[in-house]
């Protein structure tokens, strides 16, 4: 093996190590995906939440699950993503990323349920280091799932 070759492979091995994480965009059209998809929900109770929700944000909703005990509900008794009991026939007419800095950004969702009206979603995203994630949302009816969870 020639010495100019090992420097490449250990420099591309190297830059492939720092890799940027992917757009707060892509969380979010992977979040609806899998929200109206045929690949399940994205649910925040469900079993793939850590891959779309904060750790802290997922921390509050235990908390409220474990104040209402067995067999309650607590105050999340409906799906965030779609401020809804059933998502089914809604579909995502927009996204739009209101703003970003540094480590935060800011998404609204539009979108459409079966009937003609439309609802929008506002999600704010954190970058933490395994990537972008929801931690909070916010809706029409609710200001703040963070605080409704305090």
């Amino acid at each position: 093996m020639k010495p100019h070759f090992i420097l490449l492979l250990a420099t591309t091995t190297i830059v492939g190590c720092h890799r940027t994480p992917p757009a707060p965009r892509t969380l979010v059209e992977q979040v609806y995906a899998a929200e109206f998809g045929s690949s399940g929900k994205a649910t925040i109770v469900g079993k793939d939440a850590k891959s779309y929700y904060s750790p802290s944000l997922l921390n509050l909703v235990k908390q409220d699950q474990d104040r209402a005990g067995d067999g309650y509900v607590g105050y999340l008794d409906y799906d965030p993503l779609c401020s809804c009991q059933d998502s089914d026939g809604m579909s995502v007419k927009s996204i739009e990323m209101a703003s970003q800095t540094g480590a935060k950004a800011i998404a609204k969702v539009t979108l459409h349920r079966s009937e003609p009206t439309t609802d929008t979603i506002t999600l704010h995203l954190i970058l933490l280091p395994h990537g972008w994630r929801i931690d909070d949302i916010s809706t029409l009816n609710t200001p703040s799932l963070r605080k409704a969870l305090q």
